[in-house]
C-alpha cells in the first residue's frame, strides 16, 4: 500500500500481446491514459506520486531499449 507523499516507479516490458489496465486510483494528466509500447524489444517507465488518496501518474519515458 502506498504511503502519503510516496513516489514509486514501474517498468513495463511487453511480452506478446498485452495491455496494462490501471485501477481507478491512478490518475493521469488530462485524464488521458498513456499508450504503451508494443515492441517486445522496448520498455516503458512510469512514475507515480501518492497523495494519500490517488496515485498521480506520469510517463517517465517510452521505448527504452532492453539491456
Amino acid at each position: 500500500n502506498g504511503q502519503p507523499g510516496g513516489a514509486y516507479s514501474l517498468e513495463l516490458r511487453p511480452t506478446g500481446t498485452y495491455s496494462a489496465s490501471w485501477p481507478s486510483s491512478v490518475k493521469w494528466p488530462s485524464n488521458s491514459e498513456p499508450t504503451q509500447t508494443k515492441s517486445s524489444t522496448k520498455k516503458d517507465i512510469f512514475t507515480f506520486y501518492y497523495d494519500g488518496t490517488v496515485y498521480n501518474g506520469q510517463v517517465f519515458g517510452f521505448d527504452y531499449a532492453l539491456s
